[in-house]
């Protein structure tokens, strides 16, 4: 959405939801608001204590997890979806 200056003319200014976008001189900067778009619940196999974790796939939570280890890990997926699962972290090379 646009919006108008006290001109009448619309504004050099763009708000992307997240990402701004503001002119200086002839360029154009663009500062972008990193966030983690899932939040998983992470239980190890044995334990009771979970633990909320943040990462932007399943694939990179894999990544933070401990390879010797199970884990329970509970989430909603993009399509809105309950997804519940047990995975191992992702081993060293």
């Amino acid at each position: 959405m646009e919006e108008r200056n006290k001109n009448g003319k619309y504004n050099r200014n763009a708000n992307l939801g997240n990402d701004y976008v503001f002119r200086s001189g002839f360029s154009y900067y663009m500062v972008v608001y990193l966030i983690m778009r899932y939040t998983y619940k992470v239980r190890e196999i044995g334990k009771d204590e979970v633990q909320d974790m943040e990462a932007m796939s399943l694939k990179k939570l894999k990544a933070k997890l401990d390879h010797k280890k199970e884990y329970a890990v509970e989430y909603t997926n993009k399509h809105n979806n309950f997804v519940s699962t047990t995975i191992k972290g992702k081993e060293p090379k």
